[in-house]
């Protein structure tokens, strides 16, 4: 007995199985986290060491070289790339795809542990993360801001942010503009010299003057008594009025410094539309779930109301989960309109409500299994697997369709009772439905494994269109069959033809006739036609690596001159910000200002509010941005922190760094000429300024002082107390731990000339000056140190401006080459371009194994050789529609596309398998080869037709890119249409046409074979 048999005798346990499989899937459903983009498992570890004051050259000499020697003993290192700039060390460890990173990072830190002891004393523990991708780390965005500045980032410190860290899920709460309090013992060293001290005796002064010992416990009787030493300063007059001698006449710290409460040079400027504000990010770990973050950070914000400081407004800058939501439900929202737009078209041919109903069952039924099995996988609801049960919507109906069409084919031509009909007629189509579905779903195993960026991406979307084919299929094998036998009637006929389709299939009828009459003109037009679209295709569609979203965000980051203070790159980002002011869609603005760089992100509202894309809305201020003096942009299409990163960064690497950098200044040089390359940077930038202290050892040893002491004194007047080795002293106020330093006073710490004037003691007690013992010598020191596999390299980073990311490339090493490179010089690419050029590789295996696989399938189907290949020929033929769309519709090549390219492979097959499957029952029933052919034709054209018809309305949607995130899914759903709709109607003429000369040169050769024998 037949599936179907089995599922129309025993109604009741079908309909439970059905009812089984809905439950578990909404239970699944409910149980999911959701993220906007699947969390993909990045096998990198980026290890950070912090030096304070210390330059690119000595970061990489003493902490870069040494870890990166240190890293020979972890297996399965792809690539080492490390940069080395003023006071920080990065280095980048790329495995390969597929190593438990968790162990590897284990690793890692064993190998740094091991050799910390050799990294400098006053440098940091180096620390090493995971890097994250896909779902992302940040969850919200809050601005906080107040009358009193000290009295706000006080709070801000002590108060939000541990709140917020305890929340469930939170990895880590940043601050930026946020600088630490500080109590600082400001000296004047002249002054100090009269008294005969050093910055270096003030300290030890006052350090061994605060202080807390343990004392023990002292036994009285029958009690125990806990001695506690109270020797710690805790209020401002007690550091003033400090004794530091009393040899006839008191002195008093008072007496030679001033002791104030303030905070940290600024190194950060944050503004909420011009207004002096504290940012809070606030970072989820790596199994937070953002939704469940955002929702709780709302509730402590409440929680928090009653203790703001008198005049603290917060505001919230990026709700991350409003992304998600919105991009969600715009995936979902898209489905829906798939599903009824699907539904008519069932409609519109069947012309038979209770049929197009009964199709319309398996949708929703297949889509919530799917979540079940999403669920044990532990896939999230997110974009990328939503999409997958978006773009399937048209396609799950297929079987269905393919069913119900033959229960009634039965049933009007064969005049068999319902159900028999319904049993026969699906047990007749059983192995061909399973085929196609088996060809749809095979496509996407190679994705799942071959390691790579690829499977990281679209793994979620390969599991859910794979796992809701199955759920389909099941529904169509035992469902259908059973309601068709219950719910269908015998006097309804669903395959009359309406009088548009009369003439449709009449205009078909003659195109095959002439087709098979013309066989080879009608072969070499297709072949003619895939070979042009194959070469002007790619000639003029552009290349993406991943489309660029309109979120109703973006930032403007601006790139500024190595050295210039916080104030000076807060004047410059002023002139950004009066740009973006002027803007009319401008709705509010973060301006952001650290060294070296100033940010402003914008937000001009969702896209439904205004005409203009947030692309064009960039473009636009590109020309207003370029008037801003001593500057470089670069305009990202959402919210940074950080200097963002360009969509193509070019490595030229080299045993010299001085040769790499010379052949990267031409290449950056003749680049600029092309205005489709736009936002060109690189590493040969002119770094820091400095003030080199050169010393005189003959001077210094007639004086008798050490190097040491006079690195010593200068660092404790600048950098402040002993905070080089990272010991500092601090002082506990209730909550509050705030740091003591001993340093001159701001305005001294601004001037070159103070440090000539520093005194420094001598073996006799006398001071002298550092100008006495050193020259000053100003320089320009290195921007920074970067390197691969410890072998320099310098970079050239740059934006795509309209042309492709191919184009770019080809055009940046098409300047490399005309360099003319000496031997060993070598270039690679970095960043999102080694990304697109890794995926375009695995993207194409997993295309080639594909189609082997689906060769295999109908092999074994149809126990023949040739057959497959004449099916396969549907899949060039859909690359006709696929850049057709793209060129029609302006839309770029992508990774999208090329995930719809590998789902054609398996979609537009199964049009073939439907036509050659009918084509050689027709001749077992005693059909000549080319009559067999037409009616096949004819017979088929409805059902293929309509189950095209179906995917493809499913499909336009997602292809019309309504709703946040659209952009993403948009390019793919083109190609997908476009290419299934190019290959049906071309497959209708030219696969039948192949398969009748295949035949023909068969029989020849069977013939002439016979007369060789003869």
């Amino acid at each position: 007995m037949s599936l179907a048999g089995i599922a129309i005798r025993r109604p009741v346990a079908t309909v439970m199985v059905m009812v089984s499989m809905v439950f578990l899937g909404i239970v699944s459903m409910l149980s999911m986290k959701s993220e906007l983009l699947p969390n993909m498992n990045i096998p990198m570890v980026v290890i950070t060491t912090t030096w304070n004051g210390a330059v690119p050259e000595d970061v990489n000499s003493q902490i870069t070289k040494k870890i990166e020697d240190s890293l020979s003993g972890v297996d399965g290192i792809k690539k080492i790339t490390s940069t080395s700039s003023f006071e920080r060390s990065v280095v980048s460890i790329e495995f390969d795809y597929g190593v438990n990173i968790d162990l590897k990072r284990g690793d890692v830190q064993r190998e740094i542990d091991a050799i910390s002891g050799e990294l400098p004393d006053d440098a940091s523990k180096p620390t090493t993360q995971k890097k994250l991708a896909g779902s992302g780390n940040t969850a919200m965005m809050l601005n906080v801001s107040g009358p009193n500045f000290l009295e706000l980032t006080t709070f801000v410190n002590e108060f939000m942010t541990p709140r917020f860290e305890r929340i469930g899920g939170v990895g880590s709460v940043d601050t930026l503009g946020s600088p630490d309090k500080q109590i600082q013992i400001q000296f004047d060293t002249d002054k100090l010299a009269s008294y005969n001290l050093t910055p270096n005796e003030l300290y030890d002064l006052i350090k061994t003057s605060s202080i807390n010992v343990p004392l023990g416990v002292i036994k009285t009787g029958g009690k125990d008594v806990v001695a506690r030493f109270m020797g710690e300063f805790n209020y401002l007059d007690e550091f003033e009025n400090m004794i530091l001698r009393s040899n006839g006449k008191t002195l008093r710290l008072k007496d030679i410094a001033n002791v104030v409460l303030t905070t940290e040079d600024q190194s950060e400027i944050t503004k909420l539309n011009g207004k002096p504000s504290v940012m809070l990010v606030i970072e989820k770990s790596t199994d937070g779930n953002i939704l469940s973050i955002t929702d709780n950070a709302k509730i402590a914000l409440e929680e928090m109301k009653p203790y703001f400081p008198k005049g603290v407004e917060v505001t919230t800058v990026m709700d991350y989960s409003e992304n998600i939501n919105s991009s969600i439900s715009g995936v979902k929202g898209n489905a829906i309109t798939g599903l009824v737009l699907a539904t008519i078209v069932l409609l519109v041919f069947l012309k038979n409500i209770r049929a197009t109903m009964l199709i319309s069952l398996a949708l929703p039924i297949a889509i919530i299994f799917t979540f079940a099995f999403l669920s044990l996988l532990g896939v999230t609801i997110n974009v990328i697997s939503l999409m997958g049960l978006s773009i399937g919507v048209g396609m799950l109906t297929d079987n269905s369709v393919v069913v119900i069409d033959n229960i009634y084919r039965h049933i009007t031509e064969l005049k068999k009772p319902v159900m028999e009909a319904s049993e026969d007629g699906a047990s007749e189509v059983a192995v061909a439905i399973l085929a196609s579905a088996l060809t749809t779903m095979v496509v996407f195993i190679p994705v799942l494994f071959i390691p790579g960026i690829a499977r990281e991406i679209f793994r979620d979307m390969s599991l859910s269109i794979i796992f809701s084919n199955v759920a389909a299929l099941i529904v169509s094998l035992t469902l259908m069959p059973m309601v068709a036998s219950r719910f269908l009637k015998a006097n309804a006929d669903i395959t009359k033809e309406g009088k548009i389709f009369g003439k449709v299939k009449s205009g078909y009828e003659k195109i095959i006739e002439w087709a098979i009459t013309n066989r080879k003109k009608t072969v070499a037009l297709a072949f003619l036609t895939f070979m042009v679209m194959m070469i002007i295709g790619p000639m003029l569609t552009r290349t993406e690596f991943i489309p660029k979203q309109d979120y109703g965000r973006y930032s403007v980051v601006l790139e500024l001159e190595k050295g210039l203070s916080v104030e000076r790159a807060e004047e410059i980002t002023e002139q950004a910000v009066e740009v973006v002011k002027n803007n009319p869609l401008t709705k509010t603005y973060i301006s952001l200002v650290k060294t070296g760089v100033g940010i402003v992100n914008v937000d001009i509202g969702p896209k439904t509010d205004r005409d203009v894309s947030i692309f064009q809305v960039m473009d636009n201020l590109r020309p207003e941005l370029e008037k801003i003096p001593g500057i470089k942009f670069n305009l990202k299409d959402d919210y940074q922190s950080a200097g963002g990163n360009r969509d193509v960064e070019f490595r030229i690497s080299s045993d010299s760094l001085d040769v790499a950098e010379n052949i990267a200044k031409q290449v950056q040089d003749k680049i600029s000429q092309n205005p489709g390359i736009i936002d060109i940077t690189s590493s040969i930038e002119p770094g820091n300024v400095e003030a080199r202290v050169v010393l005189n050892r003959d001077k210094l040893r007639a004086h008798g002082i050490s190097p040491f002491d006079i690195g010593r004194t200068i660092s404790y007047s600048f950098l402040g107390g002993n905070r080089a080795t990272g010991q500092t002293l601090s002082v506990k106020t209730g909550t509050e731990e705030i740091d003591v330093l001993i340093r001159l006073p701001k305005d001294s710490r601004t001037k070159v000339s103070t440090l000539e004037e520093l005194n420094v003691r001598g073996a006799d007690g006398k001071f002298v000056k550092v100008s006495d013992v050193a020259d000053i010598v100003m320089a320009e020191g290195a921007s920074e140190v970067t390197k691969t596999d410890k072998i320099f390299y310098a970079s050239v980073s740059a934006n795509d401006g309209g042309i492709g990311l191919s184009k770019v490339q080809s055009e940046i090493v098409d300047a490399f080459e005309a360099t003319n490179p000496p031997k060993g010089v070598s270039y690679s690419w970095g960043g999102m371009s080694q990304l697109f050029n890794e995926a375009i590789v695995q993207m194409g295996m997993a295309l080639g194994i594909s189609i082997f696989l689906i060769y295999a399938i109908l092999a074994s189907q149809f126990e023949n050789f040739l057959l497959p290949g004449i099916i396969l020929a549907s899949v060039p033929l859909a690359m006709i529609g696929v850049y057709g769309g793209l060129l029609i519709t302006n839309s770029p090549f992508d990774m999208m596309v090329m995930i719809g390219i590998i789902m054609l492979a398996g979609t537009v097959v199964n049009n073939a398998i439907v036509l050659i499957d009918f084509i050689k029952i027709l001749r077992e029933r005693g059909y000549e080869l080319n009559d067999a052919v037409r009616e096949s034709c004819k017979t088929r054209l409805r059902p293929i037709l309509m189950t095209t018809m179906t995917t493809v309305c499913g499909m336009i949607p997602l292809a019309l890119g309504f709703g946040e995130g659209a952009e993403l899914y948009s390019g793919m759903s083109i190609a997908v249409i476009f290419g299934l709709s190019f290959s049906t109607l071309l497959t209708l003429v030219v696969i039948p046409v192949l398969y009748i000369m295949v035949e023909d040169f068969i029989d020849r050769m069977k013939k002439k074979l016979k007369k060789q024998k003869v």
